[in-house]
């Protein structure tokens, strides 16, 4: 009744196959990013090794809020998850031993970035995005584009969102 009266929505079933990347794929693509030049670069790699070990959406991680980040327990709150306001349950993501260098060193390079445009480093969007001589969260297409090029670059195609899929397939490989 409630889902005919819309007061609540169902997600539908995918109609394209789940993809996964093996967990040496997802290290070959990592370590391609190692030679991209700055900001860009920066954001690569912090993609490369984040999405594939917490799960993320790509949405979740684009839109993540610099407050939600805590390294002092190693956590983020996913405060804006897919369906934030009809099915979506924000929720608490533990990072893993082998993401949190790669996330120190993105938060110097995030630092660095936003100091050279005359920003606090508590600027309000985790990954800054400069246009029109402002910062703002990263629109979808551009963040689409810094993908291709992580594809052109390491030579493997995937997408953004068969990430979360291998973080599943990896945990359930590992007994979870």
């Amino acid at each position: 009744d409630m889902i005919l009266r819309k007061e609540i929505r169902i997600p539908r079933v995918p109609q394209k196959e789940i993809t996964t990347l093996d967990e040496e794929t997802i290290w070959k693509i990592h370590n391609s990013t190692h030679d991209m030049p700055g900001w860009e670069g920066s954001i690569a790699r912090f993609l490369t090794i984040f999405y594939p070990f917490t799960g993320l959406r790509p949405s979740e991680l684009r839109t993540l809020q610099f407050a939600d980040l805590n390294i002092g327990d190693w956590t983020l709150k996913v405060s804006s998850p897919k369906g934030k306001d009809l099915y979506g349950i924000r929720r608490t993501v533990g990072i893993p031993t082998m993401v949190r260098e790669e996330v120190l060193r993105f938060l110097i390079a995030r630092k660095d970035y936003l100091d050279g445009h005359g920003m606090d480093e508590r600027f309000q969007w985790l990954i800054p995005y400069y246009a029109w001589k402002r910062l703002s969260v990263w629109p979808e297409g551009k963040w689409n584009e810094i993908k291709r090029r992580i594809n052109a670059h390491s030579g493997i195609r995937f997408r953004w969102k068969d990430y979360r899929s291998s973080f599943c397939q990896l945990a359930i490989d590992k007994g979870a």
